[in-house]
């Protein structure tokens, strides 16, 4: 017996507008696009749920009775600031598109909305939304490797990372140059790791490079 094949999950989307017309024109554009989108007709509707809905972009209308989508932007990005924000407006409103960008809009669209224009803005945002999510497990990765090593080794990594070489590391140290190399086989050996560039990309996600080099 054939089993149908396991389908990923689609990519949800959140739409916030309180004209129903456009409510449902957005949801059927989405939802033949491949998204799974949900709708909301008032910004609280929205921010009841916020914290059970997955990050996804939300999609918001400028001129929402009660809370609008400027002070909707501001809330999301206070309690979600990964989530991309994209404002639509029936107006050509210069001030409140420039006001939306500053408060971390990932774009802002005049209305009516093409839908070839819509899916490539929410497709963009996806993409971002997906990229941050891999940084962040990449950084977070990068912090446990660099916690993992002991003091010294991480003082090396730093020393390595800010680009001084084994000679001016031991001097700040007050070490031997074997001593730091033997160091630094044990902090590659230990990050698993087999070359000084990707030892130095866990170090820079890590936030490693942006500290100060520490001297003996």
């Amino acid at each position: 017996m054939k089993h149908a094949p396991i389908r990923p999950p689609r990519t949800a989307v959140h739409i916030v507008d309180d004209d129903a017309a456009m409510r449902r024109a957005l949801w059927y554009m989405l939802e033949t696009a491949g998204y799974a989108p949900r709708v909301f007709a008032e910004s609280q509707d929205y921010l009841d749920e916020l914290d059970y809905l997955p990050i996804a972009p939300l999609v918001a209308d400028l001129w929402i009775p009660g809370m609008d989508g400027l002070a909707l932007l501001d809330t999301v990005k206070c309690r979600r600031p990964a989530t991309p924000v994209i404002l639509m407006t029936g107006g050509g409103d210069v001030a409140c598109a420039v006001r939306a960008m500053k408060g971390g809009a990932f774009d802002f669209l005049q209305k009516p909305l093409e839908q070839a224009t819509l899916l490539a803005i929410v497709a963009a945002a996806a993409v971002q939304l997906r990229d941050d999510a891999q940084r962040d497990q990449s950084m977070i990765e990068a912090i446990r490797r660099v916690e993992a090593l002991s003091t010294r080794e991480r003082e090396v990594l730093a020393c390595l990372a800010a680009g001084k070489p084994n000679k001016i590391i031991a001097f700040d140290l007050g070490l031997s140059i074997r001593t730091i190399e033997m160091h630094r086989v044990r902090m590659m050996r230990r990050l698993g790791v087999r070359g000084l560039p990707e030892a130095l990309r866990i170090a820079h996600l890590a936030g490693l490079d942006s500290a100060p080099c520490p001297t003996g």
